[in-house]
C-alpha cells in the first residue's frame, strides 16, 4: 500500500518530535511517496532549525542522514494544479505540491499540517491521522 506524506511528517521523526512514535506507526508497511522537493524542503527546515539555534550543526547532520535513509519515491507534480489549489485555498505551492500528488495518485495523504489536512479533506482526498 502507498501514501503520500510532506515534510511535516519526515521532520516529526527525524528531529525526534512529540509525534515521532504515532508517525513511525502510521506509515509503517506502507510505500512513501513524496514530491520532488521533499529533499528541499527538509533541507530548509534544518537550516531554519540552525538559524533559530534549535539544534547544532552535529545534529542538524544526524538528522539529515536519518532523512537519506528514509526510502521514500518521489514523485512530479502538475505544478499548474498545484498552483490553481493555492490560489482556491490560499497555500503555499509547495503545500499544494503535496495535495496535488496525493490527488493524481489517488492515495491518501498524511500530513501533521492542519491547514493541508483542511484543505485535502474538502477536495474529499483520504487522510491519514497521526
Amino acid at each position: 500500500m502507498k501514501i503520500v506524506i510532506d515534510a511535516s511528517i519526515i521532520l516529526s521523526v527525524i528531529l525526534g518530535e512529540d509525534k515521532k512514535q504515532k508517525v513511525i506507526s502510521a506509515t509503517s508497511g506502507f510505500d512513501l511517496i513524496s514530491p520532488l522537493c521533499l529533499p528541499w524542503e527538509i533541507g530548509n527546515a534544518l537550516s531554519a532549525c540552525l538559524k533559530k539555534n534549535r539544534f547544532n550543526l552535529k545534529e542538524i547532520n544526524i538528522a539529515w542522514r536519518a532523512f537519506e535513509t528514509i526510502p521514500i519515491k518521489l514523485s512530479n507534480v502538475n505544478v499548474v494544479d498545484s498552483l490553481n489549489i493555492a490560489k482556491k485555498f490560499n497555500l503555499y505551492a509547495y503545500d499544494c505540491y503535496y495535495i496535488q500528488c496525493a490527488m493524481s495518485h489517488n492515495l491518501p495523504l498524511l500530513s501533521l499540517d492542519k491547514k493541508m489536512i483542511d484543505v485535502s479533506q474538502n477536495l474529499n482526498l483520504k487522510i491519514v491521522e497521526v
